[in-house]
């Protein structure tokens, strides 16, 4: 967005989840730098003190709980809503993680948000969602108008398209982002580093099954964008220049950070330990295009390379003493 059509944009009272996040700081930064009203819910007093510092004003109660957060919605007085809680889930898949218990503390905050966002007439809404969305196309570049994968009896599927329905419903806009990761100190790289010092195996997925990652921030821009600008019933993938597969993705952090590559954990034993859906997420195929993003958003990325945002990591790491 040019100065010109930011000056030329009406004031946006943005309510934001997930606001605490390191993505999150900065589109609450891009926001509240640009004269728009930001609030957020904190859980501590940690997360309302980093809210406060990027100029938002932190709200509490719980996000699972439809009567609280119409309540905050209607005393920060919300026009808009950014819903980017659902992108805690969005680490690389290499991660363990109890995806059951995960995702229905999704559906339940998802379920309380739209709930609430009726209740309270807030006319907009924009979900961060999932790149990894699509059926998979090996070989072809994948955009917007591609069909999404069907749920499967998979919960994280399902309660991911049931959110975008929900939206595009609504008129809201819907961004399908890539991988998050990002050189905070408590990034998912860092938890991937700790459990690849294990040494077990662990499944690496298919090398050539391209996946989609996004240096987090890189996010900032194209969201403040379309929760300012509020086109009606969009979707954008928001994604790196590059696919690069998990395989691949997991061969360069290793390399970068002195780690040895883990062996391949065979596929039945995957199953047990990571579940259907984090081996599903490893292994899925989808090459996404970004010129719908840059074009409608002007949207120009810091880290277009993949590989270039993770050296950027490990470069950072190293400079500020961090152990690598």
């Amino acid at each position: 967005m040019t100065e010109e059509q930011e000056q030329q944009s009406p004031v946006r009272n943005v309510y934001i989840t997930g606001g605490t996040t390191r993505y999150g700081q900065g589109i609450v930064r891009q926001l509240t730098q640009n004269g728009h009203i930001v609030s957020g819910p904190a859980a501590t007093s940690a997360q309302a003190n980093i809210l406060r510092d990027c100029g938002a004003l932190p709200v509490y109660g719980e996000e699972d709980n439809a009567s609280v957060v119409r309540q905050n919605l209607k005393i920060s007085g919300a026009d808009t809503i950014v819903h980017l809680a659902p992108l805690l889930l969005n680490t690389p898949p290499h991660l363990r993680r109890d995806w059951d218990a995960d995702v229905a503390q999704m559906r339940q905050q998802n379920d309380a948000l739209f709930q609430a966002a009726s209740d309270a007439e807030v006319p907009y809404i924009v979900l961060g969602s999932f790149a990894f969305i699509y059926e998979d196309a090996p070989g072809d570049t994948v955009d917007e108008m591609a069909p999404a994968r069907p749920a499967d009896g998979v919960p994280l599927f399902e309660v991911a398209l049931e959110a975008e329905r929900h939206t595009l419903e609504r008129g809201g806009s819907v961004l399908r982002v890539g991988y998050l990761f990002s050189d905070d100190s408590d990034d998912a790289l860092r938890h991937l580093q700790a459990q690849l010092r294990r040494g077990i195996p662990q499944p690496v997925g298919h090398v050539n099954a391209m996946a989609n990652w996004l240096r987090s921030e890189d996010l900032g821009a194209p969201v403040a964008t379309v929760a300012i600008e509020q086109p009606e019933g969009a979707i954008y993938n928001l994604v790196s220049d590059t696919p690069v597969s998990t395989y691949s993705f997991l061969e360069q952090f290793c390399a970068g950070a002195g780690l040895r590559m883990p062996l391949a954990m065979p596929t039945p034993v995957a199953g047990r330990l990571f579940g259907t859906t984090g081996v599903t997420l490893l292994n899925s195929n989808a090459a996404l295009s970004n010129a719908k993003a840059k074009a409608d958003l002007n949207w120009t990325l810091r880290y277009p390379q993949v590989d270039q945002a993770l050296d950027d990591v490990l470069l950072t790491w190293r400079a500020t003493r961090q152990p690598v």
